[in-house]
């Protein structure tokens, strides 16, 4: 598989990724909204304010995770997956002799097609590293020389 359709084929997992991410905060939060108001006061007293105090944070992570999600697939629709890039950029997908590297979003590593992708923000410490280089180019990242094969 050559590294442009890899690079694309990498582009619709994170898309997945992002979307499930999205669609399972969506739904924790409908269940919480659902909780909360679902709660009657029982005679308890603290112990209602506590669970009632518990569901509000469980219901603010779960806004937090959907925000960010939110934003993920907005960095992601971003990206410019037609060009051939002279110079690594965000959008573009780097064969080293380390692996490959797709800078897009900070998801970490991924497998598509049988191959193993780290999916890295361009401002990563190795996505500053590698960011602006072109093929044949090094770098050293913890005391590791990676060199630049090829750029898409």
């Amino acid at each position: 598989m050559q590294l442009l359709e890899l690079k694309k084929a990498t582009y619709e997992h994170l898309l997945t990724i992002v979307i499930q991410k999205i669609n399972t905060a969506e739904e924790e939060i409908e269940s919480a909204r659902t909780s909360i108001v679902e709660d009657t006061k029982s005679s308890a007293g603290d112990k209602y304010e506590t669970g009632r105090e518990m569901m509000q944070a469980e219901l603010t992570r779960n806004n937090v995770n959907l925000s960010k999600a939110l934003t993920l697939k907005k960095e992601l629709v971003r990206l410019n997956l037609q060009t051939k890039q002279e110079q690594a950029s965000q959008g573009s997908m780097v064969m080293t002799n380390n692996g490959i590297y797709f800078l897009s979003i900070g998801i970490g590593e991924v497998n598509v097609n049988d191959q193993k992708i780290y999916c890295i923000s361009a401002i990563s410490p190795i996505g500053e590293l590698i960011k602006g280089r072109r093929n044949g180019d090094t770098v050293t990242f913890r005391g590791k020389k990676i060199t630049i094969q090829e750029i898409v």
